[in-house]
């Protein structure tokens, strides 16, 4: 059975807490920085309070001055939150240079097994259906597994900017609509299939 199969996307929400919570757990183990930091850094505390962030951010004036309504999806198979995909509306002039159009996150023992692959690809089929041809990516040039994965579904180098003092962030322009011939690409939102 391939990694990528029994997968459904859903909002983060209350019908998801304890998994939700056992997700942002696992990051606070092993990562510096996790899903929960810019909740947390707006006073947006523990899993209820990351919940309540995400329900904003997808309202029409999301909780935080510079963000832009973000849809939040969980990803998960038998009641386990694998990873979680951002789905912004639109770009502002910082999203630009870091952030993009879609930002997704695998928890830290779940990576490696095509679930990057298959958010970003209802990503863009979720754009797709909000009216968008193309999206924007931006990627740590130093994100090897990232930098694979955005290239494997048909992202087009565009330029790399600096952000910060860390590495180059790259970015990449994808088409949302599925390229012709290809196996595994985006459909409707929902409607993942493997390659």
């Amino acid at each position: 059975m391939a990694a990528t199969s029994g997968l459904r996307f859903e909002p983060i929400g209350p019908e998801i807490r304890d998994a939700l919570e056992e997700y942002l757990n696992e990051f606070r183990a092993v990562d510096t920085h996790g899903p929960f930091d810019l909740a947390e850094e707006n006073g947006f505390a523990g899993v209820a309070g990351y919940i309540e962030f995400c329900r904003l951010a997808a309202g029409e004036t999301p909780p935080v001055p510079g963000l832009v309504r973000t849809d939040a999806l969980a990803l998960l198979r038998d009641g386990r939150v694998l990873g979680e995909i951002r789905i912004r509306h639109r770009l502002t002039p910082d999203l630009e240079i870091d952030g993009g159009h879609l930002g997704y996150r695998v928890r830290p023992s779940e990576r490696n097994r095509g679930y990057a692959t298959a958010m970003l690809r209802e990503g863009l089929a979720r754009l797709r259906a909000l009216g968008l041809e193309r999206a924007l990516l931006t990627v740590d040039g130093s994100n090897a597994p990232s930098l694979r994965v955005v290239e494997k579904c048909g992202g087009v180098g565009r330029d790399e900017v600096p952000e910060g003092s860390g590495p180059l962030n790259r970015r990449f322009w994808i088409a949302t609509a599925p390229l012709e011939g290809k196996r595994g690409e985006q459909g409707p939102p929902g409607s993942f299939q493997e390659p």
